[in-house]
């Protein structure tokens, strides 16, 4: 998620839209900024008119190169109207650069005109697909080191668990019957220690839901050190199926997987619920 001191949010850089192309070129270099903004010389407001990119300066290329256009005012090439965002919708920048077509946006500190005052900072798109690529680099050398309980009657899964999830290089995988749950909690005490990733999976149709101090047991483990991957049959009662729909719609630790359950689809899930960080 993107955050007012993100390192996908650059700093601004501003020039006067009376400026010439070659300057605003000179300066773009010197900074290391993907864009400048660009102000109204004539308003005392400061009042940001436009923005010149690297993209504008690709497109723009052939009109540039002509004789003495590197010397026109960058009030000639710049895109306008400037189109920006307030910085608390930051999370919403990617969605709106594809939407608009821009590569650049400029986040406004709060409501109000573009000013330079007000502009807090510039998100590239370069630099938030840079962030996601290191982001999911670190999910993946997260997950090397893997410790599993497996919740289930079902004495075969142990082995269909192993085969799906083969891409982990350290996978420790504990079996358990569904009434073992004091064994389980033993087992969560140990691995609390271990400097690996700690996941229970739970076979929801073996999983006694009639008995309510037993689900609100299950359900507290959800707020524990370990992450919580649900498993279910189409067959599954309706009350069940309610109750597992509404713990998964509030626990953003916790997956739920439709039977049968393939080895993409696993991956997706172990990935999914090891991107929050782990709680003590």
């Amino acid at each position: 998620m993107i955050g007012k001191n993100s390192s996908s949010i650059s700093s601004p850089v501003f020039v006067s839209d009376a400026a010439p192309v070659f300057e605003c070129i000179r300066l773009m270099r010197e900074s290391g900024s993907r864009a400048i903004l660009i102000t109204d010389g004539s308003s005392s407001e400061q009042l940001v008119v436009g923005i010149f990119t690297e993209s504008d300066l690709v497109q723009r290329f052939a009109f540039l190169n002509k004789e003495k256009n590197w010397y026109a005012p960058i009030r000639e090439v710049m895109s306008s109207p400037l189109i920006a965002i307030p910085m608390e919708k930051a999370f919403a920048a990617s969605a709106t650069m594809t939407q608009r077509k821009i590569r650049s946006l400029p986040l406004l500190r709060r409501d109000g005109p573009p000013t330079v005052a007000n502009i807090g900072g510039v998100i590239h798109a370069f630099d938030l697909l840079k962030q996601q690529a290191k982001a999911d680099a670190s999910a993946e050398e997260n997950l090397q080191a893997v410790s599993l309980a497996l919740v289930s009657s079902n004495r075969g899964y142990a082995d269909y668990l192993k085969e799906c999830l083969s891409f982990l290089v350290n996978l420790e995988i504990m079996s358990f019957h569904v009434p073992d749950l004091e064994l389980v909690d033993l087992w969560i005490t140990q691995k609390r220690q271990q400097q690996t990733r700690k996941i229970v999976v739970l076979d929801f149709d073996y999983f006694p839901f009639e008995t309510s101090a037993v689900f609100l047991h299950w359900a507290s483990l959800i707020h524990a050190s370990v992450k919580i991957v649900g498993i279910y049959d189409e067959a599954l009662g309706h009350e069940a199926s309610e109750k597992i729909k509404k713990l998964n719609s509030t626990e953003s630790t916790f997956a739920l997987l439709r039977k049968p359950v393939g080895p993409a689809a696993w991956k997706e899930a172990v990935v999914s619920v090891n991107t929050t960080q782990e709680k003590k």
